[in-house]
């Protein structure tokens, strides 16, 4: 395949990830793979910021943060933690990071609580009937696809009252 031609890498794993596309066996197999080194990206992420801040807090000097204080100090301190520890700071990400360590909302695990979205989709189904603007296939599909909505946190807030 000439490379001119080719489809973009991010489109490609964005197409992989996406749970509405089906898959064979070796694609669910790279699934697995890239949501397991996700998984192990942010652990290591997550512990190099407590080793950081275990590392700060048993120094003898003081450091001050906040909006008054000048960057220098904290920046002189990233630096002299990343020579400890052997870590290079040349190409750090430092606008882009969150973007590869997090999927994108439509490929994220929906976290809710069951009662709460059953409650949720109740209400809104009720909603919609007094409105009397649908018939009950067509209310259903739109309560549920709100609600899948508000499980992976896209779309309108929910505004079931």
């Amino acid at each position: 395949m000439n490379e001119a031609n080719a489809t973009p890498h991010a489109e490609l794993i964005f197409e992989l990830m996406n749970p509405n596309n089906p898959k064979n066996e070796r694609e669910q197999a790279a699934v697995r793979e890239i949501e397991r080194l996700r998984e192990t990206q942010q652990a290591i992420i997550a512990g190099a910021l407590f080793d950081f801040m275990g590392w700060l807090t048993s120094r003898k000097e003081r450091l001050v943060l906040s909006s008054a204080n000048e960057a220098g100090p904290a920046v002189d301190a990233i630096r002299d933690f990343a020579k400890m520890r052997g870590l290079s700071l040349d190409d750090a990400q430092v606008q882009d990071w969150q973007d590869n360590a997090t999927p994108p909302a439509a490929q994220r695990k929906p976290h809710y609580d069951k009662t709460e979205m059953n409650c949720f989709v109740q209400k809104l189904y009720d909603q919609k009937m007094r409105e009397g603007k649908r018939g009950h296939y067509e209310t259903m599909f739109h309560v549920v696809h709100r609600a899948i909505e508000a499980a992976h946190g896209i779309g309108k807030k929910p505004d079931a009252a």
